[in-house]
């Protein structure tokens, strides 16, 4: 799942992404997008970006 959900946020055009955390209620990854560092946040349930935040 976790390897599932980082392939879908390649296609969805983010780069770099690296699994922080896959558990619990949602999955964080660190990645980079159009120059930006962020974090995304996604439900494990239904795959969908709950938030995006940029990283420092």
């Amino acid at each position: 799942m976790c390897s599932d959900l980082a392939w879908q946020l390649r296609n969805e055009g983010f780069n770099n992404v690296r699994a922080l955390r896959c558990s619990g209620p949602t999955f964080i990854y660190s990645a980079w997008r159009r120059g930006e560092k962020v974090r995304v946040y996604i439900s494990p349930i239904s795959g969908r970006i709950r938030k995006i935040v940029p990283a420092y």
